[in-house]
């Protein structure tokens, strides 16, 4: 079974060390690349997701309060902060 993964990162570098990591996995399907909390809630109410990773630099909103926002709303995705 393939995990789909988010990833909440504001540094496209770190991001394409992340989608390769993913890929070498074999198991693991980015399928989205929000830059901004906006962009990671839009995210989420379009796009089935499994596992989301957040950089603590994402903003607007703070990122403790946007996992808060996205605990209540979707419970069963997986949250890791960077």
């Amino acid at each position: 079974m393939r995990a789909r993964l988010a990833l909440g990162l504001t540094d496209s570098d770190r991001a394409a060390q992340v989608i390769a990591l993913a890929e070498e996995a074999g198991d693991i399907d980015v399928v989205a690349t929000p830059q901004t909390s906006d962009d990671v809630i839009t995210v989420l109410a379009h796009t089935e997701v499994e596992v989301l990773v957040l950089d603590e630099e994402l903003g607007p909103l703070p990122v403790l309060e946007l996992a808060r926002q996205l605990q209540a709303k979707h419970p069963a995705v997986g949250l890791l902060l960077l």
